[in-house]
């Protein structure tokens, strides 16, 4: 037998796999060769993508060797790949109910939870790991400190990555992420120090300079950053994320120095870059998606339905680039709101659009929100999730939510297409974004489900125009805290020195005083918006 294996192996390595596939098979029969035989068989099955065998051959190996952490940790690994992590979490509880010493195990059960949103848990799984003496406990504070920060223990998150860098003085993620907790809470000395400590250490880190660059306002196309992001660009002809970054980051600096003909170019590059990233935006399905939602949540449908709950959360949604973050951040100054940012919750639900939810489920989804909120905000009454892309959600949110309050930020048709176009995009949900016929296409089916909604949410809702907020900020928000049903707060015009973080791609603006340079953007690019201006008279949406 052990010949047999030698020649299975053999064909295994040339390529040879049905006939090598045939031999370890037969070697399972033989209990001396069980062993390598499945071990074959599992990197034969995961070569000829095969999962489901694999697997098999996975568990047959971990009945085998109970306290083996190789085996377990190829099935953990298996199974949430197939998106099993519950089952994921068992294997590795299994093993380290036998061998609770296993402290590279101990990580990757930790890390596995961190993956399935179960924090708490993963805290105390890494925490233990640290107790145990693990390798490299910089990489573990800073994994700890990113679930702090998810769950907005930002004290805690600091202190974290502060204990890291104890542990390696000079540890770049460490630095990284430092960097990025002080930029998100509007200390942008502190954040510019961090990262332009870790260039000292890497000249060639993308991320820290690309911070430096959005970070700031640039003044002049000679700035020693923008050379910077064209010398780091040119190393990075395999890496095409790397140069949509990059391209974007160099037309954010142009537009700064108010080169537009370049800046567009640059934006356009990375635009293309990142359609090969994200895939294509199909426009039919995004057309039958609106009609679903106008045919589950009409004014019938919703009509006489009963509350999934009473209480009254606050919503600020809209078209991405909109508006959105700025008046959050005004509103958050107010001593009885917080803010929430971008709560992923009905975007993740795996929602049917086809017809209204049972009443059991819209009560199951109510209280699995509040609890969501209740986690992330113990013991707040008002906070606020600017998740534009809720505009989709506002019939099921009446549904589950008669009492919710809805603000609807709308802003110049260009100028917010334009910005859309301008922001590098990372969630699959914008795949409209590096497309400006796509995102002219997105927002015009956006103001079809809006005419929708104002049509049957009556008082729930308000509109507020980006431009007005600018012009007049003390009147907008008034009526916003009136619709609210809460007293005008004079820190709200005191905003961008809260210490609230902000996570968006806005973080930035929100921290200066109002300035009005973002309206009427669009008219620099004028002369590249022809198509889709011609495309919103078409709709006559005006302009």
């Amino acid at each position: 037998m052990s010949d047999q294996l030698s020649h299975a192996k053999e064909l295994y390595a040339r390529g040879q796999l049905v006939e090598a596939e045939r031999i370890f098979s037969s070697a399972l029969e033989n209990t001396a060769s069980r062993t390598e035989a499945l071990q074959f068989l599992t990197m034969l099955y995961l070569r000829s993508d095969r999962p489901t065998e694999a697997l098999s051959c996975l568990q047959q190996l971990v009945q085998l060797f109970p306290d083996e952490p190789l085996y377990s940790d190829r099935l953990a690994s298996l199974l949430h790949g197939r998106g099993d992590g519950e089952e994921a979490v068992q294997v590795y509880q299994r093993l380290l109910e036998r061998r609770p010493e296993l402290v590279d195990t101990r990580y990757n059960m930790a890390r596995l939870l961190r993956t399935l949103g179960r924090y708490r848990e993963s805290l105390a799984h890494y925490y233990r790991a640290l107790d145990d003496g693990i390798s490299q406990p910089e990489e573990l504070y800073s994994n700890i400190a990113s679930i702090y920060s998810k769950l907005h223990r930002e004290d805690d998150a600091r202190e974290a990555l502060k204990q890291a860098l104890e542990c390696k003085i000079n540890y770049i993620p460490a630095l990284y992420n430092l960097g990025l907790l002080e930029e998100e809470h509007g200390d942008w000395s502190a954040a510019g120090e961090l990262f332009r400590k870790i260039l000292k250490q890497d000249p060639n880190h993308t991320e820290a300079l690309l911070r430096l660059v959005h970070g700031q306002k640039l003044h002049t196309a000679n700035d020693p950053l923008l050379a910077e992001l064209q010398r780091v660009l040119k190393l990075t002809g395999d890496q095409p994320r790397a140069q949509e970054d990059l391209h974007f980051g160099l037309g954010k600096g142009l537009d700064d120095c108010g080169k537009y003909d370049t800046a567009f170019e640059h934006y356009q590059v990375g635009n293309t870059i990142s359609q090969k990233r994200m895939g294509s935006y199909d426009r039919r399905a995004q057309e039958s998606t609106i009609a679903q939602l106008k045919t589950a949540f009409s004014s019938q449908s919703l009509r006489g339905i009963e509350p999934a709950s009473e209480a009254e959360p606050v919503f600020i949604c809209g078209m991405y680039r909109s508006g959105t973050t700025l008046l959050e951040q005004m509103l958050a100054a107010h001593p009885d709101i917080v803010a929430g940012g971008e709560i992923h919750f009905f975007d993740r639900e795996s929602l049917q659009f086809a017809s209204m939810p049972e009443e059991s489920h819209r009560k199951n989804l109510a209280r699995h929100y509040l609890d969501l909120l209740e986690n992330l905000f113990p013991g707040t009454h008002r906070v606020t999730n600017k998740m534009p892309d809720n505009f989709l959600h506002l019939g099921l949110i009446k549904a589950l939510f008669p009492n919710a309050k809805i603000i609807h930020m709308q802003r110049n048709i260009l100028d917010n297409c334009l910005s859309v176009y301008f922001q590098q995009i990372s969630g699959s949900q914008r795949k409209y974004g590096n497309d400006l016929m796509a995102i002219a296409h997105y927002y015009g089916q956006y103001r079809a489900i809006m005419s929708h909604w104002l049509a049957i949410l009556d008082s729930n809702i308000i509109s507020v125009n980006y431009e007005d907020m600018v012009s007049g900020p003390e009147a907008t928000v008034r009526h916003v805290l009136h619709f609210l049903g809460l007293d005008w707060h004079p820190a709200c015009m005191d905003y961008q020195h809260a210490n609230n973080r902000v996570q968006t791609a806005s973080y930035w603006q929100v921290r200066q005083p109002l300035y009005s340079s973002s309206i009427g953007r669009s008219s620099n690019y004028r002369k590249s918006l022809g198509e889709i201006e011609e495309y919103f008279r078409g709709l006559n949406l005006g302009l």
